[in-house]
């Protein structure tokens, strides 16, 4: 289960990588081809909005990231445990 979910973060991973390098493209593109002299310029704004979409997937990357060293931690104090009932078990058959 942790291996396929390393997997499946990778993959997320260098799919965000791209999704990010390509919103920076395209912010840039919003504000170098923004040559409207109007009152309320759109390249500023939709460059933020391409940013923000980008800094989400980022964030949603981190919170996966956590998740599964949170699962980590938990399989690894599931052994712990499973060790400890063992070494009781084994205790008490002896007696």
């Amino acid at each position: 289960m942790l291996v396929e979910n390393q997997k499946a973060f990778q993959r997320e991973r260098r799919f965000i990588q791209v999704g990010w390098i390509v919103c920076v493209a395209i912010a840039i593109g919003f504000l170098w081809l923004d040559g409207s002299p109007s009152t309320t310029p759109k390249g500023p704004w939709l460059a933020c909005f391409t940013f923000l979409l980008g800094m989400m997937e980022m964030l949603k990357l981190f919170i996966n990231r956590c998740r599964i060293d949170l699962l980590k931690e938990v399989k690894q104090v599931e052994l712990q445990v499973m060790e400890l009932r063992s070494a009781k078990f084994e205790v008490r058959s002896e007696r």
